[in-house]
């Protein structure tokens, strides 16, 4: 006869709607980790391309949008469709914070190199004048941006 170990409890609650909310609260919070993590990241690398090859690519705008998306997708594997929609939410403003700090690194990098200050200096010179810049030149990233966040909503999710 096969008997259940000692301290095996008898009823099983792996299935009751507190231990479900709590796996899903554990997943929203890698969600929303990776999502900072990834923003972040491609900040960083948005600027660095931007500042090596002194242009903007557009097409780095929908890449970064689909990395800052899909990492914050990830944890969630088939999630429904109401909490895909909020968590894109999210990370589509992620996605705009990440391409604007991109463009705001570009800037005081290419101050910092132009005129010898150190890039905090350099920061501080470019802050001024970087909403006016941004209305103007960055409209188009940060909709490309979007457009690659919204791409990984199409995506089904890990099986």
């Amino acid at each position: 006869m096969n008997l259940p170990p000692a301290n095996t409890p008898l009823v099983s609650d792996a299935g009751s709607p507190a231990t479900a909310f709590g796996a899903l609260a554990g997943q929203l919070v890698l969600s929303a980790i990776l999502g900072v993590v990834v923003a972040i990241v491609v900040a960083g690398l948005w600027g660095a391309l931007a500042y090596f090859t002194d242009s903007i690519f557009l097409y780095a705008a929908i890449f970064a949008g689909i990395a800052i998306g899909g990492a914050m997708l990830w944890p969630l594997g088939k999630a429904n469709a109401l909490l895909r929609i909020g968590v894109l939410i999210v990370a589509a403003g992620l996605t705009i914070v990440a391409v604007l700090s991109g463009d705001f690194l570009y800037l005081a990098l290419r101050v910092a190199d132009r005129t010898g200050v150190n890039l905090l200096d350099a920061a501080f010179l470019v802050a001024p004048d970087f909403i006016e810049a941004e209305a103007e030149d960055g409209v188009m990233s940060v909709l490309f941006g979007l457009l690659g966040a919204a791409s990984t909503f199409l995506r089904r999710g890990r099986r």
